[in-house]
């Protein structure tokens, strides 16, 4: 475990219990990756004063979401959905090297483009974006700190939600809260105070496939809902950073009126767009090559395999 050739894989306690068990396909394909060149894997919690005892130690790391643990550190998480993996250098997907990567959808296969999503859809929301509508509403699913503008975001969410008023008028406009967010007092106060100005805002607790089936668009900081809006057919507007930018209007990316401009010209690729993020950028962990794309994606990194 502290040798040269160690690999601490750090991991929450759910997910160490599963990987403990042999029960996540990654990290088992990823691990016969590793000892198959020499390396020695070992599951160990995410703790702070785990991955710091990590960080000092000779070998590698990696860690699951949370910043690496030392120079020789990765970080990894699942690309949106599973069996999707991504592994980099960073905690901030939109430093990621999928991120800063062209997509060009004319080197897009449309045929199996269109077969993988379509299959996709049908594997994750059951048909249910076979019955799209596209109502007049904008769906804004909103993250956690409502108040605060953090270091990868072009406005506060609340900040965010105004601007959505201000320049999608007179559309109705629908926002859900994150469920695992706590909202502080002050916080609940703010966005009270933003439906009393503007009657044509809503705060719905619907769950997001049903609001994606439904609404004109989306705009978010960088929530997956954006992501899953490609499975819809929807357009969408982000206000952070985030590593599935491409084939959205950004703010975080282009400024406030390129954004808003984008978002009302045509939509995007999106079959070609879910074929190029999942099959082409990230790694499948339920193809027959997966092995050799962790080995390769590890050697791009560093990894001396």
């Amino acid at each position: 475990m502290t040798g040269a050739r160690s690999f601490r894989i750090h991991l929450d306690p759910a997910s160490l219990r599963r990987a403990q068990a042999g029960g996540h396909n990654f990290l088992n394909k990823l691990c016969e990756v590793l000892a198959g060149h020499g390396f020695g894997p070992v599951f160990l919690g995410d703790g702070p004063a785990e991955r710091l005892r990590s960080a000092v130690l000779p070998g590698w790391s990696l860690v699951h979401r949370e910043p690496p643990a030392g120079e020789r550190s990765l970080v990894f998480r699942s690309a949106c959905i599973t069996p999707f993996w991504q592994i980099d250098r960073s905690e901030k997907r939109w430093e990621w090297d999928v991120a800063r990567a062209t997509f060009d959808p004319e080197r897009v296969d449309r045929a199996e483009a269109e077969s993988f999503a379509r299959a996709w859809r049908k594997r994750l929301y059951s048909g249910a974006t076979e019955g799209n509508t596209s109502e007049d509403f904008v769906f804004v699913p909103l993250q956690a700190l409502l108040t605060e503008r953090r270091s990868f975001q072009a406005a506060a969410p609340l900040e965010m939600l105004e601007a959505v008023l201000e320049r999608l008028a007179p559309r109705p406009v629908v926002a859900t809260l994150h469920p695992r967010a706590r909202c502080m007092q002050d916080e609940i106060v703010a966005l009270d105070r933003l439906c009393a100005r503007y009657p044509r805002l809503s705060v719905r607790r619907l769950p997001a496939p049903e609001l994606l089936r439904r609404c004109a668009m989306v705009v978010t900081e960088n929530s997956a809902a954006a992501f899953e809006a490609l499975f819809f057919r929807k357009p969408a507007l982000l206000f952070a950073g985030i590593d599935f930018h491409h084939p959205f209007a950004s703010v975080w990316r282009d400024g406030m009126d390129a954004a808003f401009e984008a978002l009302a010209g045509p939509g995007p690729a999106y079959d070609a767009y879910l074929w190029w993020y999942l099959q082409g950028q990230s790694l499948n962990a339920g193809k027959p090559d997966i092995k050799d794309r962790i080995a390769a994606r590890l050697r791009a990194l560093g990894v001396p395999l």
